[in-house]
Order: C-alpha cells, then structure tokens, then sequence
C-alpha cells in the first residue's frame, strides 16, 4: 500500500478524523476502550519490573489485535513546526516514515497543521519494544499501529494504550479479556 492508498484508507474509514488518539476517541467512543500498563493506573515505570510488565501488556494486546501474517501501518502524527511545505520523512527510534498527510488539527479558532507519517511494518512479539519504551517513557507521543484489514488502531501512550475496533464482538472479546487492565473511572480513562 502506498502512502497515497493509505491517505485514501482513512479517509474513507475514519472521515474527517486526523489519526490523533483524542479525537478519534471522540468520533468513535463505539470503537473505542483502553487499558492501563501497570496496575492502579500507575502512569510511569520505576523498575526494571515494572518496566517488563509495560511492555507485556502491550505485547499481549497487540498478539491479540495483530495479524502477524499482514503488514500493519506504524502512523506518526506531531505539530507541524513549518507553515508550508512538510517534511518528507520523519526518524522515530529505528524506524524512517513517510509524510502522508497535512491538516489542521483542533477547533476552527485554535487549528493548527500537524504532519503524519507511516512506514509498513510487519508486527511480532517485540518487534516495537524499543518504540513502546519511548512511549512509556513521554519521550516519543501520538503514535497509532493501524491494521487496515480489521480496520482496527492501537495507540500506546505513557500510562496505556487505546485500542479501536471496528467489529464489535471482537472489540467486547477484548474487552473482557483485558478487563483487569481497565481503568475504574466511569468514563474509563
């Protein structure tokens, strides 16, 4: 899939919704829940143990979401810092991504451009643990692993990780499975 097919997979599967985990989150509350990586929503990792329990659980979903078989997208979004032309490519941990789009981001009084960027990857277990550090760790934001054939997305942040599904009896599959992982909050956040 080019860059140019994957702009034109969203589109048409998450309309007028740049792939930010927050908004997609309120486009699509249907699609949408998310576990906590440490227990009693702790957001950071103090140990080594801790750390390994982080990336279990984000290995353990993702097992679960991710046809190892199929290519899924790794998606970058982030601020643009120029006001025309974007970059071409952006290098996150080891990987180089390719711009797909540019749009405004926020309310109409307040937007500003943000850039996003894929690469093709082939997912396995630990294949992205250098990645979900980064991410446990607040270094690296606004990530999303998207699988285009279950049209689902897994969008790890420092804390969790928010998980759309577009077929609801495997999203409800999931979410029983993972149940201990939810937050407690009655918005479950």
């Amino acid at each position: 899939m080019t860059t140019t097919d994957f702009a034109k997979y969203w589109e048409l599967t998450y309309p007028k919704c740049p792939p930010v985990g927050y908004l997609l989150r309120k486009k699509f509350p249907e699609r949408w829940f998310r576990i906590h990586t440490l227990p009693n929503s702790k957001r950071y990792p103090d140990t080594t143990a801790e750390k390994g329990m982080v990336l279990s659980r984000h290995n353990a979903i993702l097992s679960d979401l991710l046809d190892r078989e199929r290519a899924c997208f790794l998606v970058a979004g982030r601020p643009s810092s120029k006001k025309n032309a974007a970059e071409n490519q952006l290098k996150i941990s080891e990987d180089v991504l390719e711009h797909f789009l540019r749009t405004k981001v926020g309310d109409e009084a307040d937007s500003i451009f943000w850039d996003f960027f894929i690469k093709e990857i082939r997912w396995s277990f630990g294949t992205t643990d250098k990645l979900l550090d980064l991410i446990a760790d607040d270094y690296v934001q606004n990530i999303l692993l998207v699988e285009v054939e279950k049209n689902s997305i897994y969008h790890p942040y420092d804390g969790g990780a928010d998980i759309f599904i577009e077929n609801a009896s495997q999203k409800l599959f999931l979410q029983t499975k993972y149940s201990n992982w939810e937050s407690n909050r009655p918005d479950k956040l």
